[in-house]
């Protein structure tokens, strides 16, 4: 130590060598400290971009402003049908039940139903007493589906990402194949019917033209 601190003061080329050496080895922990921070950022930008990726959804589905539409609603065994025609300014809504058919008009936030040749006002539980309307509503699917996981060509939306405070992984299935929607609603059905064994329900849109003709 002692020979250490007289070359220090005696001798100015080691005091140079060790000033140099402290300088390299001062750039060198700073060098290793730059790239340690600069990896960290890498890997949090990782995170965040995969997590960004796996929170789009580009799927959801464009609602023409007018459409010809059928839905087909598949309750255990049996088979129900709605179908009709969205215009800008109103809806017809033909329901089928077994053999019967009853026709209605959604017009100016009403709902009509067709009867001795005139409508007369009803109203949305009446036209919708198969299931709840929402379910079957485009633009409820598409917030389902913002809410998806993607698991090969279908999206998968857990019950607890859309009812408040419920915990389980039950979800529902939606497939989305150009204008044709496919959603499996059972687990969903059978929280308020536990006796349901399977519902289906498929939802064809085929859109118009400004003259009303059908895009091929």
């Amino acid at each position: 130590m002692n020979d250490f601190i007289s070359k220090w003061k005696n001798d100015n080329k080691f005091k140079a060598k060790i000033k140099l050496l402290l300088y390299g080895i001062f750039i060198l922990l700073v060098t290793v400290y730059a790239f340690s921070i600069n990896n960290h950022m890498a890997v949090d930008n990782s995170i965040n971009t995969n997590n960004n990726l796996n929170n789009t959804n580009d799927n959801k589905i464009t609602i023409p402003k007018e459409y010809d539409y059928s839905i087909t609603i598949n309750i255990d065994e049996k088979s129900y049908q709605y179908y009709g025609t969205k215009k800008q300014d109103s809806i017809t809504i033909n329901k089928v039940i077994d053999d019967s058919e009853t026709n209605y008009l959604y017009k100016d936030n009403d709902y009509y139903i067709f009867d001795n040749e005139m409508y007369i006002k009803t109203n949305k539980e009446e036209v919708y007493n198969i299931i709840n309307y929402n379910y079957l509503d485009l633009n409820t699917i598409n917030s389902y589906l913002s809410k998806s996981s993607r698991s090969g060509n279908q999206y998968l939306v857990y019950l607890k990402d859309i009812i408040l405070e419920y915990d389980d992984n039950d979800y529902l299935v939606i497939i989305v194949n150009n204008n044709k929607i496919n959603i499996d609603y059972t687990s969903l059905m059978k929280l308020t019917n536990p006796d349901i064994e399977k519902c289906y329900v498929i939802i064809d849109i085929k859109e118009k033209n400004e003259r009303g003709e059908i895009n091929e």
